[in-house]
């Protein structure tokens, strides 16, 4: 058989399964399916949480946890657009790649930071250093009183650049911060401790071996077996202590839900809560997407499943099946979700919590 033969084959196979799957959905009563997912326990307590994080910082407990997203604004890319810059041909899983490329550049010569620095390269090769972002801004607010009171936490970082060290060198007074991203880095007292947990590649200075970053599947793994190292340590105290809020984050990272998870069932909470700020899907991009599938399908283009199937019903109950499931998932790890519209309601939450 040919490869356009099997090609052909492959794409009727897939019709067939959309066409069927299209079926299955004209059939289905949407209010029916609405009583059955699990219960939005979050819906609409947005006020009730800002309360309690509000108290959190007046504890000064508050600890935030950034992701990819915060860093977006900048033209940095995340960890999986920073191996597509390395693996243009072919597209394997992130962390399959990450082990390749770092065994890659430890044999191509003897200093065993070429990836690191490759890497730091590409992290900063498109950077806009005119970016504005008031995410950031609102995040640089909550670190202008160091040794005052009220102060947040810390800062746990994911990500590999610096960002918020820059935004604080770059304000006209004096902010008393520690980047920490190695055994031994301790904040000195009144210090704000900014945890890089993957590691750490500043733009600027020479690299050593606590710069070592958590991108290729080995590290990942000593990482993730030695549930005692400083990274893992400090995650787990912050979890089990102190009121987190994750921003920027898709909780998707198996080593992060398995220390939430140790540090909810295991070591026994303090009675904390953890927030996480998560957009909503957007109910127009749903239909789009359905329309799309609709169109690419010859035989549902005027095919009375088209005609049965109510775009409209079908989107909004798509939502909720996505939003429920969500959020029980982060439930599931002691989170309770923020759910916002829009990324630009990040700072307006941010300002709140500081008041």
């Amino acid at each position: 058989m040919s490869i356009k033969s099997i090609v052909q084959l492959e794409m009727e196979n897939n019709n067939q399964i959309i066409k069927e799957l299209f079926e299955k959905i004209s059939r289905i009563d949407p209010d029916k399916v609405k009583r059955e997912l699990p219960k939005q326990k979050t819906r609409g307590n947005n006020d009730e949480f800002i309360l309690d994080l509000q108290k959190g910082f007046k504890d000064e407990e508050l600890t935030l946890m950034l992701g990819a997203g915060i860093s977006a604004s900048y033209n940095v890319p995340s960890w999986d657009n920073l191996l597509q810059q390395f693996t243009k041909l072919f597209n394997p899983n992130s962390l399959i790649a990450g082990r390749y490329l770092q065994k890659y550049y430890t044999k191509k010569g003897e200093n065993n930071l070429a990836f690191e620095e490759q890497v730091r390269k590409l992290l900063y090769s498109n950077i806009d250093k005119k970016a504005q972002s008031q995410t950031i801004n609102e995040i640089i607010n909550f670190c202008v009183a160091p040794g005052k009171s009220p102060n947040i936490d810390s800062i746990i970082t994911y990500n590999y650049d610096d960002i918020i060290e820059n935004s604080l060198d770059n304000l006209n007074i004096d902010i008393d911060y520690k980047s920490i991203y190695g055994v031994g880095m301790n904040p000195e007292k009144g210090q704000i401790p900014i945890y890089h947990v993957h590691g750490y590649l500043p733009r600027k200075g020479k690299l050593s071996n606590e710069n070592i970053i958590t991108l290729g599947e080995n590290v990942y793994h000593e990482q993730y077996s030695d549930v005692y190292s400083w990274n893992n340590l400090v995650q787990l105290n912050k979890f089990r202590e102190k009121t987190c809020l994750f921003i920027g984050i898709s909780l998707a990272d198996p080593n992060m839900r398995r220390l939430l998870d140790i540090a909810r069932l295991h070591l026994g909470s303090k009675e904390k809560n953890h927030y996480i700020i998560k957009r909503r899907n957007n109910l127009e991009n749903i239909k789009i997407q359905l329309d799309k599938l609709l169109e690419s399908n010859e035989e549902l283009k005027n095919d009375k499943v088209r005609a049965n199937l109510k775009l409209d019903e079908t989107s909004d109950l798509l939502k909720e099946i996505f939003e429920s499931f969500e959020e029980n998932d982060t439930d599931s790890f002691g989170l309770k979700t923020i759910w916002i519209d829009d990324f630009n309601e990040i700072p307006l939450i941010l300002q709140s919590i500081r008041k």
